[in-house]
């Protein structure tokens, strides 16, 4: 069997009073017993002690009996209890009645003797201690209704201000869609419940966020493969369709087809990488590499490929001979093919870029600068985030997906490695990125 928070509360408490009242009545009716013992034992010792000198005055004014008569009287009211006196044949001498009528009586009796003979017998009657502590049966009973009350009030606080607007949160959870995201207003409580409120509201937002960041990603999928997709096929029609075409036309056409296709190759890359990027997935495989060696054969590559792009590579390797550093081979050279396609995008013809390679504070420093107009400064950091873009409608017509500067990021980091970007001296973009040696 379950139970939900409001009736699991709703028990706790009651429980929790019918203890307290349980303990508070058995220590009371305990403390009570013991009182009375202790307090009839006191007492009593008391009494045979004042009876005893009560009697010794009795016979010093015997026989005096109205003097005798007076001393009762006076000693029933200064003790506050009922005496009364009688010869043996039971005739009254005096009585004094200061208890009043209704109240439990204690009842004992004594012989009065003069001369070892009997004359007198005087019968004490004393209030009974328990009825004395009977109004302190009314303040136990006060303190129990008012613990009980207590405990309602407490109870139906909770009920308003913890599980009601938790049963608020589970219900609009069950109905949460960030397209209608209309909040219990509880986020105006200065307390848990009305955090816990506005942290709902802003996970809320981040979802909307992921899900525009994903509308946008097939957004761009669509379009970036569409684009050299439909360039493919005509070409492919005009090849299929055309008799005339001559031998060095349809070498043209295969190799824009070749392009184009190799620009949906590095799309598919983008968002591959993309993939691991997001499911935490991006293995990196190290090895010790040779740094000279290693820079030397990527600018060789790039400065024959660059010549067909108009564009031109310049590189520097400051680092020593004998330097080695430990690194995914594939990955980074993903990283270079990445920033040199970054620049390709962006920078019209013709094309210049420098890359400088030196050691900087126990790193390895790896640094790309292009000669275009560059990124505003407000914009340097955000080159990264994943499907951002300066200028999409450019960077869509030449094939860029935005993830792969944000893919750089990742495998870099990956590395343990750091990058950024600035303005260079030759106005363009500068991208740098540091690996640990």
């Amino acid at each position: 069997m379950t139970f939900s928070i409001k009736t699991k509360i709703v028990l706790a408490f009651f429980i929790v009073a019918l203890l307290n009242g349980a303990f508070a009545f058995g220590y009371y009716q305990f403390y009570l017993a013991d009182k009375f013992m202790e307090s009839t034992q006191i007492i009593g010792k008391e009494n045979a002690h004042y009876r005893q000198q009560l009697i010794e005055k009795v016979v010093a004014l015997y026989p005096d009996e109205r003097a005798i008569a007076a001393l009762i009287r006076t000693e029933a009211e200064k003790q506050g209890i009922q005496m009364t006196m009688t010869d043996l044949d039971g005739r009254d001498i005096a009585a004094a009645e200061e208890h009043r009528e209704g109240s439990a009586l204690f009842q004992t009796k004594e012989i009065v003797r003069i001369q070892g003979e009997a004359v007198y017998l005087i019968d004490f009657q004393y209030p009974d201690w328990y009825e004395q502590v009977k109004p302190m049966k009314s303040l136990l009973l006060l303190v129990i209704a008012v613990l009980v009350i207590s405990v309602i009030g407490l109870i139906f606080y909770l009920q308003s201000h913890i599980v009601k607007p938790l049963t608020m949160l589970h219900t609009y959870m069950k109905t949460f869609h960030f397209k209608n995201m209309k909040l219990p207003k509880l986020e105006r409580r200065q307390d848990e419940i009305g955090e816990l409120m506005k942290d709902f509201a802003e996970m809320g937002q981040r979802l909307e966020t992921s899900h525009n960041e994903q509308v946008d990603m097939i957004a761009a999928v669509s379009h970036d493969i569409k684009t050299p997709l439909t360039s493919i096929i005509g070409y492919v029609e005009r090849l299929s369709g055309s008799k005339t075409l001559t031998e060095a036309k349809k070498q043209d056409y295969y190799r824009i087809i070749h392009r184009k296709a190799k620009d949906i190759e590095k799309l598919v890359e983008d968002f591959s990488a993309f993939s691991d990027m997001e499911h935490d997935t991006l293995k990196i495989a190290t090895e010790r590499v040779h740094v000279r060696s290693f820079i030397q054969s990527i600018c060789t590559e790039y400065e024959e490929e660059l010549q067909a792009h108009q564009a031109r590579l310049e590189w520097t390797c400051q680092v020593p001979e004998d330097v080695h550093v430990e690194l995914d081979m594939k990955k980074i050279r993903r990283v270079f093919a990445n920033i040199v396609h970054n620049a390709l995008i962006y920078v019209s013809p013709p094309v210049y870029l420098r890359l400088c390679c030196e050691i900087e504070d126990g790193s390895l420093r790896i640094a790309f600068e292009d000669n275009g107009e560059g990124v505003p400064d407000e914009e340097l950091e955000r080159i990264f985030d994943k499907l951002y873009r300066v200028d999409p409608s450019r960077s869509r017509a030449g094939g860029g997906s935005g993830l792969g500067l944000a893919t750089c990021k990742s495998m870099i980091e990956a590395h343990g490695g750091r990058i950024h970007a600035y303005r260079n001296p030759l106005g363009g973009l500068g991208i740098y990125f540091t690996l640990p040696l």
